[in-house]
């Protein structure tokens, strides 16, 4: 008789482990966004002028106006990667820091 019972509760845990469906889990792909254009940047010619025992660094106007934008295109291109880098820390891609960043101001 013990050995029937046994033999039932066999049974039974096989037919009921073979009609449970196992979930299958799937991933979803991640949407990682591109990275910005690189930034070219212009050229910038400086002149040195000695005056007696000072140093002056002296541009024209053009070399100062592309230094202007040299230094504007590099900032929206950084604003750019943080933000990228910010989507994917919501999305655990990448790790997130643990220090705040230095303020650029």
């Amino acid at each position: 008789m013990k050995h029937f019972f046994l033999l039932g509760i066999t049974v039974s845990i096989i037919l009921v482990s073979c009609t449970t469906t196992i979930p299958v889990v799937t991933q979803q792909p991640v949407y990682v966004p591109p990275l910005p254009p690189r930034v070219e940047l212009p050229e910038v010619t400086w002149s040195v002028i000695n005056v007696d025992t000072n140093t002056y660094f002296a541009l024209d106007a053009e070399s100062y106006e592309n230094l202007s934008r040299s230094i504007t295109d590099t900032t929206a291109y950084i604003t750019k990667l943080r933000t990228i880098i910010y989507s994917l820390q919501r999305t655990n891609l990448v790790p997130a820091v643990t220090r705040k960043p230095a303020s650029v101001w």
